[in-house]
Parts: C-alpha cells; sequence; structure tokens
C-alpha cells in the first residue's frame, strides 16, 4: 500500500465502514434482533466484513489473532444463542487498515441522523410509543416516554453514546460551550426518559471530558485510578449482591430497581458456567439482567467473560502508556455505565471501546503503521 500525504481510502475501509454504519444504524433507529429486516442488514453487513478480510493481506500472526477472537466469540453464539459477542468480535478482526477517528466522523453522521430521525418522528404519535408508569421524582406515578426506542433507558443511553461521538470528534477542539450544549439536551432527555441512570452517566462523560481538558498530564496515581475504575465495574457487579444484606441491601435494590435481586438471583451456580447458556432459557420479561457484567458472566460463561475482562484491562494499559486520554474516557464510562445497562455485550452495537481494541490489536503492523490519513471535517 502506497504512503501519501493525500487523503487515501482503501477499499476495505469503505467496505468496513458500510458494515458498521449498517448496523450501528439499525440500532440508532431502534431495531431489534430477531426482525426480518435486521436479519437482512446483518447478513449483508457480515458479507461485507468477510470481503474485507479476504481482499487483505495479514501476517501469519495477525490471521492467529482473528481465529482466536472469532473462535471465542463464535463459540459464544453456539452456545448460548447470543450474537452480542459475536458481533463485538467481527467489530474488533476487522479494524485493520481502518483511521478510527474517521470512522467515528462517519459514525457521528449516522447516529445523529437516526437519532433524531427516531424521536423527532415519535413526537408526532406520542401514543403509539413505548411508555412506562413509573414513581419517580417525588411526584408519584409518572409517564417517562422512550420517543420511539424500546425503552426509556434506551432513549437517555442512545443520547450518551451521540454525546460521546461528538466529543471524540471534536477531540481537542472541545469547549464548555459544547459541554453546555450538550448538558442542555440531556436536560431535554431527561424530560421524556426521567432516566437517573442515563443521565448520571451523561455527567460522568462530561465532568471527565472537562477533567481531562485541565489535565493534560496524569500523575501515576491518576493513572492507576483510571486502570481500577473497570476492575471495580466486575468487582460491584458481581460482589456486592452476594455481599451486602439488611437495610443496605434493600435500599441499594430500591434505587436500582431491584437489580441487586436480580443479580443475587442468577449468581448462583445453577446459572454460572464455563461456556454460558442459552438466554431463552433462563430469563423472562420479568426475571432479566440489566447488569453488562452479570449478563456477560450467565450469558456467555466463565472462560469468554475472563478473556473480554483480561482484553478490556489491557486496552486501558495500552491507551494509559499512550496518554490516549479520550478514548479511555469513552471506555470508562462505558464501563460505568454497564453497571445498570446491559448494551455493553448484547446486540445494541453500542459499544464503542471494541473500535479502539480492534485497533490495538493491528498497532504493530508496519502496514497499518503507514495507513496514516487525516480524518475528514464535517
Amino acid at each position: 500500500m502506497e504512503s501519501t500525504n493525500k487523503l487515501t481510502v482503501s477499499t476495505g475501509e469503505i467496505l468496513y465502514w458500510i458494515f458498521f454504519s449498517a448496523l450501528f444504524g439499525a440500532k440508532g433507529i431502534g431495531l431489534y434482533d430477531g426482525q426480518v429486516i435486521f436479519k437482512l442488514v446483518l447478513i449483508v453487513s457480515v458479507f461485507l466484513l468477510i470481503s474485507k478480510l479476504f481482499i487483505e493481506s495479514y501476517s501469519l500472526n495477525e490471521i492467529i489473532k482473528i481465529l482466536v477472537v472469532v473462535s471465542i466469540t463464535g463459540s459464544t453464539y453456539l452456545i448460548s444463542g447470543e450474537k452480542g459477542l459475536l458481533l463485538s468480535g467481527l467489530v474488533i478482526i476487522g479494524m485493520k487498515f481502518v483511521d478510527v477517528k474517521r470512522l467515528f466522523a462517519i459514525e457521528t453522521i449516522v447516529w445523529t441522523v437516526a437519532f433524531f430521525f427516531v424521536t423527532f418522528s415519535s413526537l408526532f404519535h406520542m401514543e403509539d410509543t413505548v411508555y412506562k408508569v413509573h414513581d419517580k421524582l417525588g411526584m408519584g406515578h409518572i409517564f417517562r416516554w422512550s420517543l420511539g426506542y424500546a425503552h426509556p433507558n434506551v432513549l437517555h443511553v442512545s443520547y450518551v453514546v451521540l454525546a460521546m461521538l461528538f466529543i471524540y470528534l471534536l477531540g481537542d477542539q472541545f469547549k464548555i460551550k459544547h459541554a453546555v450544549y450538550l448538558f442542555l439536551g440531556n436536560c431535554i432527555i431527561f424530560l421524556y426518559s426521567v432516566s437517573y441512570t442515563g443521565f448520571l452517566l451523561f455527567m460522568c462523560l462530561i465532568i471527565g471530558r472537562i477533567y481531562f481538558m485541565k489535565r493534560k498530564k496524569l500523575s501515576t496515581i491518576e493513572k492507576i485510578v483510571l486502570q481500577m475504575v473497570f476492575p471495580a465495574c466486575v468487582a460491584v457487579s458481581l460482589g456486592f449482591p452476594l455481599l451486602a444484606s439488611g437495610k443496605v441491601f434493600d435500599i441499594v435494590n430500591k434505587l436500582l430497581s431491584t437489580r441487586l435481586a436480580l443479580a443475587k438471583y442468577y449468581l448462583t451456580p445453577e446459572f454460572i458456567s464455563l461456556f454460558g447458556k442459552r438466554l431463552c432459557d433462563i430469563t423472562s420479561h420479568v426475571m432479566t439482567m440489566d447488569n453488562a457484567y452479570l449478563f456477560a458472566l450467565i450469558t456467555y460463561g466463565i472462560i469468554p467473560f475472563l478473556v473480554i475482562c483480561l482484553a478490556t484491562v489491557w486496552m486501558i494499559h495500552k491507551l494509559i502508556m499512550q496518554e490516549k486520554y479520550l478514548e479511555i474516557l469513552l471506555i470508562l464510562v462505558i464501563s460505568v455505565g454497564g453497571l445498570t445497562e446491559p448494551f455493553l455485550y448484547n446486540t445494541s452495537f453500542k459499544n464503542l471501546s471494541f473500535i479502539f481494541m480492534g485497533a490495538l490489536l493491528f498497532s504493530n503492523s508496519e502496514e497499518q503503521k503507514q495507513y496514516q490519513v487525516l480524518p475528514p471535517k464535517l
């Protein structure tokens, strides 16, 4: 591949853009696994990704890495019937010769169009959209609107994803005024979703971005703290439901809308296995897993779950060493989101951290190093 100062795009990168954009856009407009149209999008997207792999050259080391990722994520699908980790694996193995910033620029457009199309169009038929009636804000039972998405929490998480895309795309050009604009949008979405977790997750994102604006150089202690956020999320998710008891358990369980009790129910030998269980056999419309780490452990099993955790810890460590704090911010916000939402490892296709993991997987390739391009300006 010839290296020039001009903006060049390989055929493989274009195929990856279409692969990612199709699935990302499908999720952005609220399609879900099981729908015929989503299955068609999935089939075409996977075909394009496989085409990319066949037209590009890979070293023996890279081929081994790809086979390992496909073996682990593919086996989870065969055993559990859940496609989430398999899709994440495809995102990872397709990242050779794909510029991360340019991909984010494209996906920012895709998600923005999808998000505003869904939310704006739903305003004209509110009575047909999904809503929940909950006791919130000390006002008694109130309506929580999803604005076209499957649940009010999904609406708010979708806005947080939108904010993450804009923040990453702006990079060093991010200013306090951008934080204000995004915060106002967050407040508007909250008026409909009344999602405490979504609101707090956004605040983690915006406060974290402002913090890194002020702290260009981090101390060793700060780096250690960053490294410990993800393991802490895993420990709290899987340890706290078993260790908490009495009033503490009752209070936290109520604050988390019975998530703690559900976690404790699933964290028993009956549900835990080495290679996972079929989700349809262990969940129902009332017995769900809203914690991403619990979901991954029970659905995919101990072995794949440990691989996910080790890969994430490795990714964060590598990015800290490279001082890529904006990437780390997005990964950590996603990690925190996993405490109360399942979107990290299911088919929601919202876990942007797998993009960074894929980029790191091929970062030592000489060909990859030569494929350096500037992202287009929006």
